[in-house]
């Protein structure tokens, strides 16, 4: 929740979403500051601890909207999945800091099913940084699909792409190239 109150949190542990990763888990130690996390200028304290952060009390989170942050904690507290296309970058990011996934699994299935020319490299590079790789094997399908129209964005980004992507587009195209049509 937002709030800016300093009231003091219970000792009760807080309930976790089943659907939540079992590498990740979500605690409170009742003799602790209450934690709290900064987004674009928002405040949000929480009764839980996220075991992957480090020891500090305030985290900051940048590059992320209120809207897909809301969305990530909502998944957190409830279990309710709840993000489409425009938040999943985000999420996926936060699922990817604090060790959540199931959750990157399900931003992954959103992203792929709206994947287009425009939104191809990106969602490759997110997939390729977060280890998602039935979607990065996805957008290099699509690359070599719709090579035609993603060339052109390709060599506009392609300082974008760590050499070793780069290299793995060229090959994935190269590869596209010699197989019989």
């Amino acid at each position: 929740s937002s709030s800016s109150s300093s009231s003091s949190p219970s000792a009760l542990p807080v309930s976790v979403s089943p659907y939540a990763s079992s590498t990740s888990s979500l605690s409170w130690n009742g003799s602790a500051p209450l934690p709290t996390m900064s987004l674009t200028g928002e405040t949000f304290h929480h009764k839980c601890v996220f075991e992957r952060r480090t020891r500090q009390y305030v985290v900051f989170i940048y590059g992320i909207k209120y809207e897909s942050f809301r969305r990530f904690l909502s998944y957190i507290y409830t279990g309710v999945f709840e993000v489409e296309a425009p938040h999943a970058y985000e999420v996926l990011q936060l699922a990817q800091f604090f060790e959540f996934e199931n959750l990157k699994i399900l931003c992954a299935s959103v992203l792929q099913r709206s994947v287009d020319v425009d939104s191809v490299i990106p969602t490759l590079m997110l997939a390729a940084h977060s280890n998602l790789l039935e979607l990065k094997a996805f957008c290099m399908s699509f690359i070599t699909e719709f090579r035609s129209e993603v060339t052109p964005l390709l060599k506009r980004g392609v300082k974008q792409l760590t050499p070793e992507l780069l290299s793995e587009v060229k090959h994935a195209l190269s590869q596209h190239d010699a197989s019989p049509s």
